[in-house]
């Protein structure tokens, strides 16, 4: 029971440094810092490789336990644990799965913000290359016939 609190311990820590790294992300996509953002991206990509490795630990703790346990269940979950134990462990289990589930969830608010930031960004970058491409905005006219049929026809020219 301890080396799985252990893991989970792990993982909330890696999760807290996580949150740590996306309010970074936050900041440098706020002021285009374009060398810091892609160091903490990396850190970013490299976090969530360890947080995927000890995910697969603790599956794998789970399942011994499990067979332990003589849980019938063929993938079971550390919940499935936490309902087959009592006492101190139950507890610190429940805690510390309950710690992890909330900072899941702020983890997964930062990266939505982070994501509408970019997302944002991208858009304006795509508005100013179409006016820097010098290309003119459609207008409030109709298509008309090239001939104008009367001579009291009007030029206007409406790219200003």
């Amino acid at each position: 029971m301890d080396e799985i609190a252990g893991i989970l311990n792990q993982e909330l820590d890696a999760f807290n440094r996580f949150l740590v790294l996306l309010d970074d992300q936050n900041r440098q996509i706020a002021k285009n810092d374009i060398e810091a953002l892609t160091k903490t991206n990396a850190d970013l990509d490299l976090l969530s490789n360890q947080v995927s490795d000890l995910e697969r630990y603790r599956q794998a703790l789970t399942q011994e336990l499990s067979r332990q346990l003589k849980l019938e269940k063929d993938n079971p979950t550390l919940n499935d644990l936490v309902s087959r134990l009592d006492g101190i462990s139950s507890e610190r289990l429940r805690a510390l799965r309950q710690a992890i589930l909330e900072v899941h969830k702020k983890i997964a608010e930062k990266s939505r913000r982070n994501k509408f930031l970019i997302d944002k960004s991208r858009f304006l970058i795509a508005e100013s290359m179409k006016i820097m491409s010098n290309r003119p905005a459609a207008t409030y006219e109709r298509p008309r016939p090239e001939k104008i049929e009367s001579g009291n026809g009007c030029l206007v020219n409406r790219s200003a």
